[in-house]
Order: C-alpha cells, then sequence, then structure tokens
C-alpha cells in the first residue's frame, strides 16, 4: 500500500484533513490540481476570528482587515450594525490555502502540486488514485469533484453563481461590509462590499438566476469602482443525504458543508475536517473503512451542524420569498436598541444563534415590542412558518 489516505484537493479543508492525519502518524498523500496552492481565488475572505482556534495556528499574516459591522442595503432602505469587537476578519485567502499546506507538509504529508486525481480504481485492499494505493480516499475537491462522482455520491443541490473582483474603491466605513438585497442586484443571494485598506475593496455578488457577470458589472458602475482583478466560483447550497461509502468520504464544499445564508464554508468546513480526520483514523487503526463503519463520519457533523444549516435553508426560502414590500418593513422595524443587540450577538458562523436572545428581549418586554412599527411585522408570521416546513 502506498499510503493509508489519499486526499484529492489541497484547499483549506483537503490541507487541514492531511495535517491532522500526518500528526497522528498516517501516511498520507495530496493531490492538487494547480501548481500554485491557492490559485485561482474562490473565496470572498470573510471569515470569524475563530479559524484560528480551528486550525490551531495565526494566520496574522494573512489578515487584511478586521470587520465589525455592516451596512445592510435594499433600496433606499438601510440598517447599519455595529459591535465593540472584531465580528470577521479580512483574509487573503491565497496566503491562507499556502500557510495550511505547508502546515500538512511539515506534518509529514505528502502534497503533489500540479497533480490532479485523474482516475479512481476499487480494489480488492484499497482504492487506487492515479495507480496510488490507498486505503482511505478523502474527497475535498469541490462542488462537482471527481471523487463523488466516481464513486456514485453525486447529488444536486442548489447552485448559487458568485462572481467577485479586487476594486480600487473608497467604503463608507473601513471596519464595516456593506451588503445589497434586490432582485435588481443579486437574485437569489446578495452582494458584498469588503474593505480590505483604506481605498480598495473586494466587491462581488451571487446569484441564482441569471449572469453574475452582468449584475456585478452593474453594481460596480453604481458604486463607481474601479476593478482590476475578477474571481469567482460556484456555491453549493444544501444538506447532503450521504456523504460516505466503502472507504470514501467527501469533506468541504464537496459535502455541501456551507453556510446556506452566507455561503461561506470555511470553518464549517475546517471543523468537518477534524471530525473526517477523526474517523478515518479510527478506522484505519481497527481496520474498519467499510461503509456502515464510516458512516458514523456523516452522524457527527450532521449532529454538529445540521441545524445550523437547515435554518440557513429555512431563512433563505423565507427571505428570497418576500416582496420588496415586506423586506422594508423588516429593515425598518428594529430600533436602535434591538439593533445593538443584533450586531453583539451576530455570528457569521451561526446566524441562528441570534434568534434566541432577540426572543428573550421580546418576552420580557412585550409591552415595548406592541409598538406599532414591530406589530406590523405580525403578518410575516405564515410566510416565516411556510419557510420553515420546507
Amino acid at each position: 500500500m502506498d499510503c493509508d489516505v489519499a486526499v484529492v484537493g489541497c484547499g483549506p479543508v483537503g490541507a487541514f484533513c492531511a495535517k491532522t492525519l500526518a500528526d497522528r502518524g498516517f501516511r498520507v498523500i495530496v493531490f492538487e490540481e494547480h501548481k500554485v496552492i491557492g490559485l485561482p481565488k474562490h473565496c470572498s475572505g470573510l471569515i470569524h476570528p475563530r479559524i484560528e482556534d480551528i486550525a490551531d495556528m495565526s494566520f496574522e499574516d494573512a489578515v487584511e482587515n478586521e470587520i465589525r459591522g455592516a451596512h445592510i442595503f435594499h433600496g433606499d432602505d438601510v440598517i447599519v450594525l455595529h459591535a465593540d469587537s472584531c465580528k470577521s476578519l479580512v483574509l487573503d485567502r491565497s496566503v491562507v490555502d499556502r500557510m495550511l499546506a505547508e502546515s500538512a507538509e511539515a506534518a509529514g504529508a505528502d502534497v503533489r502540486r500540479g497533480e490532479g486525481a485523474r482516475t479512481f480504481e476499487r480494489r480488492t485492499d484499497g482504492i487506487s488514485v492515479n495507480d496510488v494505493k490507498c486505503r482511505i480516499l478523502l474527497g475535498a475537491d469541490g462542488m462537482r469533484g471527481r471523487v463523488a462522482g466516481s464513486f456514485g455520491l453525486s447529488e444536486r443541490g442548489e447552485i448559487i453563481r458568485g462572481l467577485q473582483c479586487n476594486a480600487r474603491f473608497t467604503a463608507r466605513d473601513r471596519d464595516c461590509v456593506q451588503v445589497y438585497f434586490g432582485g435588481d442586484v443579486a437574485p437569489g443571494f446578495f452582494a458584498w462590499v469588503i474593505p480590505t485598506s483604506e481605498e480598495e475593496c473586494r466587491i462581488g455578488l451571487g446569484v441564482n438566476n441569471g449572469s453574475a457577470s452582468a449584475y456585478l458589472k452593474k453594481l460596480l458602475q453604481r458604486l463607481g469602482a474601479e476593478p482590476y482583478e475578477t474571481f469567482g466560483g460556484g456555491i453549493p447550497i444544501g444538506l447532503r443525504r450521504k456523504s460516505y461509502c466503502e472507504r470514501v468520504m467527501l469533506v468541504g464544499d464537496a459535502a455541501m458543508q456551507v453556510k446556506p445564508i452566507s455561503g461561506g464554508g470555511v470553518n464549517i468546513g475546517l471543523r468537518c475536517a477534524r471530525i473526517c480526520a477523526d474517523v478515518a483514523a479510527r478506522a484505519l487503526e481497527n481496520d474498519e473503512t467499510d461503509e456502515k463503519s464510516l458512516s458514523v463520519y456523516q452522524d457527527l457533523w450532521k449532529k454538529e451542524f445540521g441545524r445550523e444549516i437547515r435554518f440557513g435553508m429555512a431563512a433563505r426560502r423565507f427571505i428570497y420569498g418576500l416582496d420588496d414590500e415586506k423586506i422594508s418593513r423588516i429593515l425598518n422595524a428594529p430600533d436602535e436598541e434591538l439593533l445593538k443587540k443584533m450586531a453583539m450577538y451576530g455570528d457569521i458562523d451561526h446566524p441562528s444563534r441570534i434568534v434566541e436572545p432577540l426572543a428573550a428581549s421580546v418576552a420580557l418586554e412585550p409591552g415595548k415590542y406592541a409598538h406599532s412599527r414591530y406589530l406590523a411585522l405580525a403578518n410575516l408570521v405564515p410566510d416565516a412558518l411556510r419557510a420553515l416546513l420546507g
């Protein structure tokens, strides 16, 4: 056997799987189709600071900015959220990817740059990848990865077409992102302006209908921004029925381990990578790599993130099922105190966590929230229930 584990894809999730397993003494080979780790770029780089705790390493060299708030626009309506602490880091993802790949190599993993996984073959004692034999194969090769397609694990979820650019543009506040909603701006998703320096931003959007390129061009013209580097990629939205089979597990975007509201997947992917590596290590140690033994992987990651993904999918159905008048009503309802609580409790990795403290506020002061502005939201309850029920 040439190695214990073959990993296809050396993005942050694949690299972290490789590092975690190599740290435990397993022989790991990583196949990466691109010669330069981190290129081409795909991600906006807006990531919660807990990435450093999850990966157990500092990404100080990759930090471009710190975000403490957001300006959220819909037509002429705008709400401003601002917290006292850093809510997100703006990271250069190409640097993050390289750092994680180098940490995998330092742990002993063999990272093969410029060598994509071309052929797969099941054998009685393992799986062959490009004629390299392994005991377990991990697919970290994205939403249209060849691992899923080669082992009968393809599933079709919703695909958001994302496109963004680095541009010369001065944001309203350097420590705030600008978020734009509306079918005329980004149908089925939203647009963003993420400050990376005093005079530059990362500007992009996602769409589920129409041309992302056309909508981005329109947004850049509206803002008066000057783009100089464009990049993008698809965002898979959904909750996978199955992310494993005999000797094979999928992780990261390949397993749809993505937040449906924001489209972000780095932190959730890294946490699922640790779960995946733990299950793989136990399977290898016990020589139990059959489908039933690996099924615990799906049980574990869905136990940790299934609720959040389901909440995100319901929130998407609710938000994008509303007309402009109802969205305007929502944006104009919160008062200053409620906006402060939203900023305080908001978490891009766990958007559902904001519901409990806000509900508690309403329960403690029902008279206050019976104010006509909040009462005007009551007729949105049927829309919310339909979204929750799918």
